[in-house]
């Protein structure tokens, strides 16, 4: 079984049931972008959101993976097909997430 976990620039990942973030003790961030393998089906999310008090709702900072990718320089998900990962970090849509 091959583990597609993001790349991560601090080696920090946290581990949830469904997903992992990498997460950055300097900077007291997540690294931006979840993915989730829940039921093998492979979706993931990113946010973009400015260091500071918001009461804005949590879908308006969702991004693509490849906005955080162009961003950070990171390749979140060289591990996957390329034809798959291409689909998913193109895409923005938080439809299938609850939050």
């Amino acid at each position: 079984m091959v583990t597609f976990l993001s790349t991560s620039t601090t080696n920090q990942v946290v581990h949830h049931e469904n997903y992992s973030l990498s997460y950055s003790e300097k900077y007291e961030q997540a690294e931006w972008v979840a993915l989730d393998k829940t039921d093998g089906k492979i979706k993931m999310l990113a946010f973009l959101m400015r260091n500071k008090e918001s009461k804005s709702p949590l879908y308006k900072f969702v991004v693509s993976v490849d906005e955080i990718e162009a961003l950070t320089g990171i390749d979140f998900f060289a591990e996957l097909d390329d034809t798959i990962e291409e689909k998913l970090e193109s895409s923005s849509s938080y439809k299938s997430w609850s939050f």
